[in-house]
């Protein structure tokens, strides 16, 4: 039987789209607690883009919501979204006004884009029950 179930590719998608949300969910989480609390590791980089302390709660809010809405089953693809549409500004932020390297939201971003295509299908599960 175990073996049965770890030849069926659907399962094996649904395993990985769920290890990886629950990894991204914790990152999100304490990178953004992290700069709602203003740790200097964390804060530090958001505070060098120079938008003041609004600018660094929106980013932690963001981050956040992201984590949260990617560990919920119904809305992952959604917090899979979002991040993506956060993590792309933070690339844009770490090249153009940082100029240093977008590498960690790079990854993140490629992370999150893997998770909404591995979940894709609940996108149009969402889409029924709007319409």
């Amino acid at each position: 039987m175990l073996r049965d179930a770890n030849r069926d590719p659907s399962k094996q998608r649904r395993l990985a789209a769920w290890a990886l949300q629950a990894l991204l969910a914790a990152v999100f989480f304490a990178t953004g607690a992290g700069t709602l609390a203003e740790l200097p590791a964390v804060a530090d980089s958001v505070d060098q883009v120079g938008l003041g302390s609004c600018f660094r709660v929106m980013v932690g809010v963001v981050e956040i919501v992201g984590a949260a809405a990617i560990s919920l089953p119904d809305v992952a693809v959604l917090g899979a979204l979002w991040l993506v549409i956060g993590m792309s500004f933070a690339v844009l932020t770490h090249v153009y006004v940082l100029q240093d390297s977008p590498l960690r939201a790079v990854v993140l971003l490629l992370a999150c884009a893997l998770v909404a295509v591995l979940r894709r299908e609940q996108l149009a599960v969402l889409r029924a029950r709007l319409l």
